[in-house]
């Protein structure tokens, strides 16, 4: 892990409370440096003491879980959201800016370790006040959302180290539904979007489900609408199906809003692939120290926070797993979307 630490005071977003009838942002003050544990959530537990509260079982039925930073040793202060909004929303940015997108479970972290190789890079991965931010259920006006998450990644951008030249900011899966509306408060910003073949995203989330699964009948009123469903429907269908049809919409979103600026990566090209992207996008290359680090890691899995666990292809086992009636949901509801994604661009050359 980079441990590169500056003596300049920043101020890290962190989170979003409600109290007496209003919001603050929750900000943590700390010195400028890297985070290189495969989230962000990681490194704020790691280096801060600040985790995810208990789960009850009705917190992990949430879209968003709460953060517990009673513990942690450093500084918390609450900024009410007009002054983190004045002090951030038009701050000129530190570094160049670049977004990952991905339907989950595709090699998105792979890639955030990639990149915390090299100290051009800071790297916040999942950022919990994003998650807040576009929250359906968090009651933020909606005049306010757009300046919230402008300001936001301005302020994460703000806080990278001086040696870091690129911030880049890997969104959870579920907030490729808003992917649209983020990319257009920063048109000049590059983002890439990951994909994987449906099925074997399919056998991931139902071996372990993602917040945006385990908040299906919680937030059923919320998906209905983006998958033209009903309500009930979406509450009574299956897993299966659901999984099915909300990784083709995320798809969907990224292929409908592709401008010059988006990079589409199919899971079977990594890690190759991306550093053409890299160069397209941001003009970065690394160097022989940087590519030496960033071969070894490719060969680590990229969730273990020990870097000790091999990686193992898991394609064949995850197809394999799954019954002929959800290979058949990913078949019409995920790979045809999916299909769009997948005519070779200059950068695969």
């Amino acid at each position: 892990m980079k441990t590169m630490e500056g003596n300049q005071e920043v101020n890290m977003p962190i989170d979003l409370q409600y109290q007496d009838g209003q919001f603050f942002v929750v900000i943590l003050k700390t010195s400028r440096r890297y985070y290189s544990e495969p989230f962000f959530l990681d490194s704020l537990e790691e280096l801060y003491n600040i985790s995810l509260k208990r789960e009850s079982e009705e917190e992990n039925n949430k879209l968003v879980k709460s953060l517990d930073y009673t513990n942690t040793k450093y500084i918390i202060e609450t900024w009410p959201i007009e002054k983190f909004i004045n002090e951030y929303s038009a701050l000129v940015p530190q570094n160049k800016l670049l977004f990952i997108f991905h339907v989950s479970r595709c090699g998105s972290t792979l890639i955030t370790q990639i990149l915390s190789n090299s100290n051009k890079f800071l790297v916040i991965s999942e950022p919990p006040i994003i998650n807040k931010i576009l929250d359906p259920k968090s009651g933020l006006p909606e005049i306010v959302i757009s300046r919230l998450l402008i300001s936001s990644i301005n302020c994460i951008n703000y806080c990278a180290p001086d040696e870091s030249k690129n911030t880049a900011i890997k969104f959870r899966s579920w907030n490729t539904i808003f992917l649209k509306d983020i990319t257009k408060l920063f048109p000049h910003t590059p983002w890439i979007f990951l994909h994987r073949k449906g099925s074997e995203v399919l056998a991931s989330t139902l071996q372990k489900p993602p917040g945006w699964l385990r908040s299906q009948k919680t937030y059923a009123e919320f998906y209905s609408k983006i998958l033209s469903l009903k309500t009930p429907y979406v509450i009574e269908c299956g897993r299966d199906e659901f999984v099915a049809r909300l990784l083709g919409y995320f798809c969907r979103v990224a292929n409908s809003n592709q401008t010059e600026k988006s990079y589409f990566l199919d899971y079977i090209n990594l890690p190759d692939i991306l550093f053409n992207i890299l160069k397209c996008a941001i003009d970065y290359e690394p160097d022989a120290t940087e590519k030496k680090r960033m071969k070894v890691t490719r060969g680590i899995y990229s969730k273990d926070r020990n870097k000790k666990l091999e990686f193992i292809n898991d394609s064949e086992f995850k197809n394999s797993s799954l019954n002929i009636h959800q290979l058949s949901l990913t078949e019409e509801f995920t790979e045809p979307e999916r299909y769009k994604l997948l005519n070779r661009a200059d950068y695969e050359n």
